[in-house]
């Protein structure tokens, strides 16, 4: 007997809604370790100076997630979209920090560029799993739905960090000093941008369907 029906495997909705969930999570939890990793192992910063570093994406995250249903009920899936682009620009500029900075310069862009992060990431969270969940009906299993929503999600940070992680200590190991860190982190955030896409992608292809189904129920009315 199928875990999924038939109801949820062909509803575009959710299962774009759900794309866009598994590449954001597996590309922000790999971005989370790999940062960890630069800033412990390769710069030497240090745990509490990294904890302190680190309270501006938290921040940024709380702020956003709560007020992330009126960003969803005004912008609705464009918002997301949207979100996701400014999410991946922010990492950008973060990848250009971190090659041509010095290390002062990296541990004063972090905490900016983190609190972009995580406002960013709370603004496609919560409003991504609300409108792929919107899309199933009554009799067509929304706890399972909702289960494998967030299942899915864990699969693929697993997938991604154990990826990520992987080419960023080979990059890192493969040669000595600051600028092998740098590079390993370039090449990490390589493979981040590319999860992300991927996201960037499948939240696309959900705001055109949207559209299409606008549009014609538009024409019928």
């Amino acid at each position: 007997m199928p875990i999924l029906g038939a109801g949820l495997t062909g509803s575009p909705g959710y299962v774009l809604g759900t794309l866009v969930a598994m590449f954001q999570f597996a590309g922000g939890t790999t971005f989370g370790m790999v940062t960890t990793l630069f800033f412990l192992d390769g710069l030497k910063t240090g745990p509490l100076l990294f904890a302190l570093l680190s309270i501006a994406p938290a921040v940024g995250m709380m702020v956003s997630s709560a007020r992330s249903w009126r960003f969803a009920a005004r912008f609705g899936r464009p918002g997301v979209v949207a979100a996701i682009a400014a999410y991946m620009a922010a990492l950008m500029v973060l990848g250009v920090g971190v090659m041509r900075l010095p290390v002062i310069g990296m541990l004063l862009l972090y905490p900016v560029i983190g609190l972009l992060l995580g406002a960013f990431g709370g603004l496609i969270h919560a409003p991504n799993q609300a409108m792929a969940l919107a899309e199933i009906g009554a009799g067509e299993g929304r706890g399972t739905a909702a289960g494998f929503f967030q299942l899915s999600q864990r699969m693929a940070s697993s997938v991604g960090m154990s990826w990520g992680i992987g080419l960023f200590l080979g990059g890192a190991k493969a040669h000595g000093g600051l600028l092998a860190w740098r590079l390993a982190f370039g090449e990490a955030l390589i493979l981040i941008l590319g999860l992300l896409g991927g996201a960037l992608a499948a939240a696309l292809g959900d705001w055109m369907r949207r559209r299409r189904q606008a549009a014609r129920y538009a024409w019928v009315r």
